[in-house]
Order: structure tokens, then C-alpha cells, then sequence
């Protein structure tokens, strides 16, 4: 892909960016006005954080670990950001759920965010020299990360994922389910149409979902890069993931959003729809407005803390 491609992908997301967090402030706005006499009675809430950034030992990983200072909260919470994120983005993609913890009067959990770079798919390794990266997450780098911090364990590790970072997420539950109380995806990135979809059906699926065709070029190429045959994505694929799932598996909370310009909420209720079926506890929720506003109250009450 180009540099004037990436450049106008990168111009479409930061105006999305824009417009959701435009949305959430009003959302926000409401409940701070509803919620102001109630506050007033609680104990101040921790919210002045401290954030270390450091990489893995193999120089390919970076992660920033944010705790936030008088926090009791015992609980570990992975970040997985969208595209054109890093690991320094829970400071802007985390303030919708930061805001509903301070309104719930909740301590928030420990954060530690995780990026290969602006773009990267988790998958098991095949031909593609970019595959591999989820073995490599569990053999190597969670270890490493946790072996630094006290306290974390398959009991209090929870997982959030947001667009990309939701595919990513997901690929994680499936792969070591055991290890995560709760999982709450936001707008995951999860389309109906595959890779090698027929033109035919890539088009059905742009007119369906209103979804921007760029946006859906971009992310048909993205799948290939890490994905290069049918087979290897078939492995991959949200929808084939959710099959294989069971009750055994943590909680799930998704979120689609009714006007994202990637289309994945049809993906986003399908995958749902088949994990239920398998037995998973799912919670969803459509919310009004872009790719990929989510619904920081709903996300709160679903982890619980």
C-alpha cells in the first residue's frame, strides 16, 4: 500500500477519532449532570496515574504498564488499541471508561498496553513472514511482561479490545481462554466478507453495511498480509473462532457501532450470535454513532470491579 493510501486512511481514522469522542463527551455530559449531587457523597475516587513505557527483550514489542495511584483494585486489565494506535494510547482511547470508573466511584485496575506498531494482526504462524505473533505473545512476552509485576494471575486478568485490537483479542480468548476473567470487545474488527471473497460478495458487503469501500480495501489487504491463503484466514477468522468456542470460555462483552464505516458491525452481532450458541456468556450492545464509539458505563458495569 502507498504512502498516499495510508496517509488518507490515517486522515479518515483521526476524523472518526474526532467525532467519537465528541459523542462520548456528550454522553458523558449527561451522566456527570445526573450523577453530580450523588458524587458529592462518595469517598474521592483515585484518579491521578502513573505510566511506564518499556520494550521486550527482542526490541520488537513496546508496552506501557499505567497504575493509578491509591488504587486498592487488584486486577490487571490488557489493552489491545486500533489501528494507527501504540502503546501510549490509553491516555485518549481509555477516557470514555476512566470517566465511568470516577463517576462509579471505582478504583480502576492496573493497564498494560501492548503494540507491535500502528498495524499488526495476531495469528498463529504460517507462510507469511509477519505471522506468528500469537505464539510468540504467550511463549515469550507475556511472561517476560509478568514476570516484573506481582499479583497477576488467570483470576484477575482481564482483556479489552478495541477494532483491531478487538480481532487481536479475540484471537487471545481463543487461544488461551483460561486466562482472562472477562473480555470486552468494542467495534472488533470482525467482517462477514473474507480476504478472497469474490468481488461480488466484497461489493454486497460495502452496499449492505453502508460501510466506506477504502476502509474495506484496507482491511482485505491487511488480512492478507498476515493471512496469505484461504486456509490460513479460515484459522483465523472471528466467525469460524466463535464455533469453535464453549463454555468454558470468560464473559464477553461486544459492542458494534450503527455507523461504522468499516461495516464490521454485522461481523460484530454474527460473531455474538455464534459464540452464544456455543455456550459463552455474551453481553452486547449497538451504539449510536462512528467507528467505533463505545459505551465506557457499559463496559464498567460488564468487568464489574
Amino acid at each position: 500500500m502507498g504512502a498516499s493510501y495510508n496517509y488518507k486512511l490515517r486522515k479518515l481514522f483521526l476524523t472518526e477519532v474526532s467525532m467519537k469522542f465528541l459523542v462520548g463527551g456528550l454522553i458523558l455530559g449527561f451522566g456527570l449532570m445526573t450523577s453530580e449531587i450523588q458524587a458529592k457523597t462518595r469517598r474521592p475516587t483515585p484518579s491521578l496515574s502513573s505510566t511506564n513505557c518499556s520494550e521486550n527483550s527482542k526490541n520488537d514489542l513496546r508496552y506501557c504498564v499505567t497504575e493509578t495511584l491509591g488504587s486498592e483494585n487488584p486486577n490487571t486489565l490488557y489493552y489491545m488499541h486500533g489501528v494507527q494506535g501504540d502503546e501510549e494510547i490509553w491516555e485518549r482511547d481509555g477516557i470514555l471508561l476512566r470517566a465511568a470508573w470516577q463517576l462509579g466511584n471505582v478504583d480502576p485496575p492496573r493497564v498494560i498496553t501492548l503494540s507491535f506498531g500502528p498495524t499488526w494482526l495476531l495469528g498463529e504462524k504460517n507462510s507469511s513472514s509477519r505471522s506468528g505473533l500469537l505464539e510468540r505473545l504467550f511463549q515469550e512476552i507475556l511472561p517476560e511482561i509478568e514476570r516484573n509485576i506481582e499479583g497477576i494471575s488467570n483470576k484477575n486478568r482481564y482483556l479489552f479490545g478495541l477494532s483491531m485490537g478487538g480481532f487481536n483479542a479475540i484471537q487471545m480468548m481463543s487461544y488461551h481462554p483460561e486466562m482472562f476473567v472477562k473480555v470486552a470487545l468494542a467495534c472488533p474488527a470482525v467482517t462477514t466478507v473474507g480476504p478472497f471473497a469474490p468481488e461480488k460478495e466484497v461489493q454486497e458487503y460495502i452496499k449492505r453495511t453502508k460501510a466506506s469501500e477504502e476502509n474495506v480495501r484496507f482491511t482485505i489487504a491487511l488480512a492478507r498480509e498476515y493471512f496469505p491463503t484461504q486456509e490460513t484466514w479460515q484459522h483465523a477468522w472471528p466467525l469460524q473462532l466463535a464455533d469453535r468456542m464453549g463454555s468454558h470460555f470468560p464473559p464477553v462483552y461486544v459492542s458494534g457501532a450503527t455507523k461504522d464505516s468499516f461495516g464490521f458491525q454485522e461481523g460484530d452481532m454474527a460473531f455474538a450470535r455464534r459464540a452464544q450458541s456455543r455456550g459463552v456468556k455474551i453481553q452486547t450492545e449497538m451504539v449510536p454513532g462512528p467507528h467505533c464509539l463505545y459505551n465506557g458505563s457499559s463496559i464498567a458495569n460488564f468487568f464489574g470491579f
